[in-house]
């Protein structure tokens, strides 16, 4: 290295946040931990470097209470006269001795050796997880054109930086005895680690020539070697900008990407526990007399022409769920395509525009998959991936208790098929003066989605979500979206400032995505009603404003949701297994009206 360093800069922060929430019959708490250090200076006048740090931990601690077993609450529910004693029916059997029967019309509630064997033992235990991570990175910037080094058309140096990062990530989790008695969870510790060695490089070609007042063109290169990838991972760009006149700008990049999974995924895996079916669901479709799925849909989960129409649904139609799939997440890799356009005209003061159009495609994705998606797609396609994630058990059914090897459905993240992303973003704003009295200003940002989907690695399995709800689509995908600000303020100069704001929020509609004709979706339930089948657009008005009393004191309101407009409202669990809330509190503004008061006070 040539030069001495002329000057640095040291930045070291501590950060640390507790949280604890109890909700139903579970008692977790979240404690964060974070420091950060670095520093940076100068190389001569061409060179600059920075080198920082980062540890931060997470531990989280979930202890359950008073927890009742699913599984045995459907046992205690068989109940049989014994010589005029009501007894189990697994007791009469021996399958279960110590089950004891279950009263639920009894107006003195529940016995106590009721609730004894209906509970968990040490009411389901105690869950402890701890997160580790490590990041150093050293970087160097230079501009070449301190030596002279550029394009002979430009009048602006080339610009390049190089630099290394140190990834180092650590997981464990210690289940106590009741916990893993309860729900089948193991102890398991995971650690893995990263180092990425990187460059870039950004060419002003020509400058300042008719029609070409700026062009230039830019690269970068990322090599990633990942514990336990056989071998390192590429990552590269190249992008380029045009700005033919002073108040237009055309940009475009091209982007590969390589991502392994993260420690949490890798965890989520390793780390197996048990549960139930969400309930509403299908239960079984090969249980029954009269199954819902085919002889040869049932076939290739394991069923066999004797089983096929005698085999026991499981309780309460909650079959057992294995969380954590078998076998790991292999890396996922992206390419990216955008453009876009800067529009700044100056004969238009004030205003400036943009619009990109972007292309996302993700090839061996990693994404996470419910049991209730492998449980659907292999009733609605029959396809061999997702209906050997269903194990059952010799005489069929896919119902155990927890640990067991066999009766289950597979839960957890895996690499599946291909995911797409398409659409555009468009933003613009405006800022003028209004005599000398008030300025005005307005901002519009808005997304136009094209398509999210891909498919399953299988033929015939594209999907496209965009503008649906339901099972495939969670939450809903949103065709079009935007955010439109007005907003009237008065001068800077003014002695009293005062601003008033409006934004107008909208949200297009939706379907649910039973409706789109796609058999990956399943088909559409008759015991909905037609109300419940679209979720119609949404707009809402905010209000804000805030008003300078004095030099000491500034007042300020803001009033979400002005005009009330409620949120739509959809079943729930009927039309998405996993959802526990009958709207999209992310999305709509599920409590209304809301408003907010506050004052600033300077001393």
């Amino acid at each position: 290295m040539c030069g001495t360093a002329a000057g640095t800069a040291t930045n070291v922060r501590t950060d640390v946040r507790y949280r604890f929430t109890d909700a139903q019959s579970t008692l977790s708490s979240n404690e964060i931990y974070r420091a950060v250090a670095g520093f940076r200076g100068d190389l001569g006048s061409a060179w600059h470097y920075d080198v920082g740090g980062v540890y931060s931990t997470t531990l989280y601690r979930q202890q359950q209470l008073g927890r009742i077993d699913p599984a045995k609450v459907a046992t205690a529910l068989q109940v049989v006269d014994v010589n005029g004693t009501p007894t189990c029916a697994a007791v009469v059997s021996g399958s279960d001795p110590s089950c004891v029967p279950l009263d639920i019309f009894s107006t003195n509630g529940l016995s106590a050796a009721a609730v004894d064997y209906l509970s968990f033992a040490q009411g389901g235990g105690v869950f402890r997880e701890r997160y580790e991570q490590w990041v150093g990175n050293a970087n160097v910037t230079g501009d070449l054109g301190e030596y002279g080094i550029r394009s002979p058309f430009s009048t602006k140096g080339i610009n390049i930086a190089v630099g290394g990062e140190y990834r180092s990530s650590g997981y464990r989790s210690r289940p106590d005895a009741a916990y893993q008695a309860a729900f089948g969870s193991t102890p398991s510790t995971l650690s893995n680690n990263a180092v990425d060695l990187y460059g870039e490089v950004n060419v002003p070609l020509v400058s300042d020539r008719p029609l070409i007042r700026d062009l230039s063109i830019g690269a970068a290169i990322r090599g990633s070697k990942y514990s336990g990838v056989e071998r390192v991972r590429s990552t590269y760009k190249i992008d380029g900008s045009w700005r033919p006149i002073e108040d237009l700008l055309f940009r475009a990049s091209y982007n590969k990407a390589t991502r392994a999974p993260s420690i949490y995924e890798l965890s989520s895996n390793a780390n197996a526990s048990y549960g139930v079916l969400d309930t509403n669901t299908l239960g079984d479709p090969c249980a029954g007399t009269s199954p819902v799925a085919s002889r040869e849909v049932c076939a290739s989960t394991g069923v066999t022409a004797a089983q096929y129409g005698a085999i026991q649904q499981c309780p309460d139609f909650l079959c057992t769920v294995r969380n954590g799939s078998e076998g790991l997440v292999t890396p996922e890799v992206a390419h990216t395509y955008t453009y876009g356009l800067v529009l700044t005209p100056r004969m238009l003061r004030g205003f400036s525009a943009t619009a990109d159009y972007c292309s996302i495609e993700i090839q061996n994705g990693i994404g996470y998959y419910r049991a209730i998606d492998f449980l659907q797609t292999c009733a609605n396609t029959g396809y061999d991936f997702f209906c050997g994630q269903l194990k059952r058990n010799a005489d069929g059914t896919l119902f155990s208790n927890a640990g067991a090897t066999t009766g289950y459905i597979n839960q957890g993240y895996s690499n599946l098929g291909r995911t797409n992303a398409r659409g555009f973003n468009f933003s613009a704003n405006y800022d003028t003066r209004m005599g000398n009295w008030a300025r005005f200003s307005t901002s519009y940002v808005a997304t136009l989605q094209t398509a999210k989907g891909g498919d399953l690695g299988l033929p015939d399995t594209d999907f496209n979500v965009v503008g649906l709800f339901g099972p495939y689509a969670g939450q809903g995908y949103r065709r079009y979206q935007h955010n439109f600000r007005f907003t009237l303020s008065s001068p800077e100069a003014a002695q009293t400032q005062a601003l008033v704001s409006v934004n107008w929020r909208h949200n297009s509609g939706l379907k649910n995505s039973r409706l789109d004709g796609n058999p990956i979706f399943g088909e559409d339930d008759p015991n909905v009603p037609d109300a419940y089948k679209y979720l119609p657009a949404y707009d809402v008005f905010d209000l804000s404003g805030s008003f300078t009393v004095s030099r000491a004191l500034t007042l300020r309101l803001v009033v979400n949701n002005v005009l009330k407009r409620a949120a739509p409202v959809r079943p729930s669990p009927p039309l998405e297994a996993a959802e526990r809330v009958n709207t999209s509190p992310s999305v709509y503004d599920a409590l209304g009206r809301s408003i907010n008061i506050g004052a600033t006070l300077d001393f």
